[in-house]
């Protein structure tokens, strides 16, 4: 039936009725609206104003694109038919990404609600609150984007470019912000290295933006920035910088290429440059402060601050691997910046890092080694040893009390205690070399070890430091295990009786210390 001889009045009936009723299920009447009445409705809509019927907050995704005349009605065909459709399969496994992510089940039902709810139309009437319109295009694409799916993101595109052309009145620019699901579409694309997305949402993607220079486009080319700075990625960077190039006169655009240095093997620890790189930059993560992609006051640096980060991190990968770095720092800078990367090492990082700017003349001091110790790192700590750093004889200061009310402070290597509480044998073996005997046969070193081990229940630290003839304290000077331990543990009352040769009993009463 031609749409000439369909009275519009009739035709808006058909459609009310196709997508209202409540009998029919959705997918019924997306098929029988689109299958018996498709070239009528796109003729008819034409020339009458059916958006505004008040269906615009019902019309499922394919009636939707057949009344607003989409610019890409493939795009509408092919998530409206994703369950059928072989040439649908990647709009299927992104919406299948999707479900995962927000925890719903991967049931073509499933499936279906959400890809209807993606691109649910917005009435265009609404001049105030159309951002709801734009939520499920930011997942969608950033699960496009994460995917690596350029034609389900170039259609994203083209939807969010063609519901903004439909607003009313003034036309607010949309800014691809961050999905909820997924994270923001350029930060996923870079980190999995889409270089294709990358460039067409660098190209296309920002025009949503007022203007070039706009905060919410900084703010994507630091996201990919960061990525590729992170993963040492020379072609992302190459396409950042071209980006870059036409808003800040300040940035060139090296022709990168492959930084061969980088490529090739230390072998003394088995790392590539790349791998040395890796480490430093996330060194840097730990402490905003010393991030090259945050200021003073936390907030992001401006990308050429952030770029300049990222060759000042390639400079001093080459200076660490024997090479000359490519732009020079100044002496102290250089040496400074060596010293702060062998701190975070010791805190946060491997033993290849740190053996390696030791190995570059870099001094390691006694915080060094005591956060080293701290994290139970033997072959770490032994590195610092060799190359100079020493262990503070007394460093925290320890509370413990007696039972007849007296309190004790006393500063004791906070590296044994520590090795006890970690059960790390290794370490304890490795302090025991380093810390002086009669220091560490010390009642407040020795003695609230095995108070803090019995009280933890870590029998195999107990019997070790019986062993090293560490004796058992009483109560009465307090660095005995505490009384409610042994009542509420009777399987490490029983370990210290049958360890020490002492009656139980004898230890549930015991108030006198045997050894004070």
């Amino acid at each position: 039936m031609a749409a000439a001889k369909i009275p519009l009045e009739i035709l808006r009936n058909i459609l009310e009725q196709a997508v209202l009723v409540r009998d029919l299920k959705r997918s019924l009447r997306l098929r029988l609206v689109s299958k018996l009445w498709k070239s009528e409705v796109e003729e008819a809509v034409c020339v009458t104003g059916v958006v505004h019927l008040g269906l615009g907050l019902t019309v499922p995704s394919r009636l939707r694109s057949i009344c607003s005349k989409a610019k890409d009605p493939q795009f509408c065909e092919t998530y409206s038919s994703a369950e059928q459709s072989a040439a649908s399969s990647k709009m299927r496994w992104t919406v299948e990404q999707l479900c995962l992510k927000r925890g719903l089940s991967n049931d073509e039902k499933t499936r279906r609600t959400v890809m209807a709810d993606l691109f649910m139309c917005c009435n265009f009437d609404d001049r105030y609150d159309v951002a709801p319109r734009f939520e499920g295009c930011n997942n969608l694409l950033a699960a496009a984007a994460h995917m690596g799916f350029l034609d389900v993101v170039k259609a994203v595109v083209d939807e969010i470019r063609r519901m903004g052309t439909h607003r009313p009145g003034e036309h607010e620019p949309h800014v691809l912000e961050e999905g909820s699901n997924f994270g923001s579409p350029y930060r996923v694309a870079a980190r999995k290295g889409h270089y294709d997305i990358v460039d067409y949402l660098l190209r296309n993607g920002l025009s949503f933006a007022y203007d070039r220079l706009s905060y919410n486009h900084e703010e994507a080319m630091l996201d990919i920035l960061e990525e590729a700075a992170r993963s040492c990625d020379s072609r992302m960077l190459q396409c950042a910088l071209e980006a870059l190039a036409p808003l800040y006169q300040s940035v060139s655009v090296p022709d990168y290429g492959p930084i061969a240095s980088l490529d090739s093997e230390i072998a003394s620890t088995g790392m590539t440059g790349k791998d040395v790189y890796v480490q430093l930059w996330d060194l840097n993560g730990p402490v905003r402060a010393d991030n090259p992609a945050f200021n003073d006051a936390g907030r992001r640096r401006s990308p050429p601050v952030l770029f300049e980060g990222v060759k000042e991190t390639i400079s001093i990968t080459q200076r660490l691997l024997g090479g000359e770095e490519t732009n020079r720092l100044a002496t102290a800078t250089l040496v400074e910046k060596m010293e702060m990367y062998l701190k975070h090492a010791c805190r946060w990082g491997t033993p290849d890092l740190v053996r390696l700017l030791l190995a570059n003349h870099v001094r390691p001091t006694d915080d060094d080694l005591e956060n080293a110790l701290l994290r139970g790192q033997v072959v770490m700590s032994s590195l610092l040893i060799d190359h100079g750093a020493t262990l503070h004889d007394f460093v925290p200061t320890w509370i413990y009390s007696s039972n007849i009310g007296s309190t004790t402070r006393v500063q004791v290597p906070s590296p044994v205690i520590g090795a006890v509480l970690l059960e790390h044998n290794g370490m304890l073996r490795l302090l025991h070399g380093i810390v002086p005997v009669a220091n560490f046969k010390r009642p407040e070193v020795s003695g609230l070890a095995l108070k803090l081990a019995a009280e933890n229940g870590l029998e195999s630290m107990v019997e070790w430091l019986l062993k090293e003839g560490v004796p058992l304290h009483g109560s009465s000077c307090g660095l005995g295990p505490g009384l409610e331990t042994f009542q509420a543990d009777e399987d490490m009352l029983c370990f210290l009786a049958r360890a020490t040769g002492k009656p139980v009993a004898e230890l549930k009463e015991y108030q006198e210390c045997w050894h004070c």
